[in-house]
């Protein structure tokens, strides 16, 4: 791909994954859970992986979200904004690399090991944020059931807008 192409692809991503940050904001959870988000702005971060644009294009489209929607929704620079920016680089670069060294995985097992990382990193920043206290640890398998939801809408949205756009679009 030529390089200012794949350059206006990623900043377009970025774009999208800022507006998606800051409305799901007020998209409410089904269950009460402070700190919580629906994960939707994700799906830029998993077009990015699963197009093979890179794991550094993948990061900087994580970067990019949750650095401009923090500042967007006033949430940067609180604890939730660094697990949410922990957790989502995290989570980009694994995606992007799974996308490179792991090829036989498909977009839904791409995303759905993304969002466990994502959780798993969020909930370990949480504890060393919090002192290590325990309490913080039962929100673990919640995360992960929202994650496990979520990002398995992420990846059937994906491959729809994939289909939909000519790709190849592996489950």
């Amino acid at each position: 791909m030529v390089k200012s192409k794949k350059l206006s692809n990623i900043s377009i991503l970025t774009g999208i994954a800022c507006a998606m940050y800051v409305v799901e904001s007020f998209i409410p959870l089904p269950m009460p859970l402070p700190g919580v988000r629906w994960g939707f702005s994700n799906l830029p971060v998993l077009l990015s992986a699963v197009l093979d644009y890179g794991v550094l294009s993948c990061a900087m489209i994580a970067f990019g979200k949750s650095f401009i929607g923090g500042l967007l929704s006033g949430r940067i620079a609180s604890a939730t904004f660094f697990m949410g920016l922990s957790g989502s680089i995290a989570s980009a670069l694994f995606m992007g690399w799974l996308k490179k060294h792991a090829p036989k995985v498909g977009t839904i097992g791409i995303s759905e090991l993304g969002a466990l990382l994502n959780n798993t990193v969020q909930i370990l920043i949480a504890g060393l944020i919090l002192g290590n206290s325990k309490a913080v640890f039962y929100y673990y398998p919640y995360l992960v059931l929202i994650g496990t939801v979520t990002a398995y809408l992420l990846a059937v949205v994906s491959n729809i807008f994939l289909r939909s756009t000519n790709h190849d679009a592996k489950v």
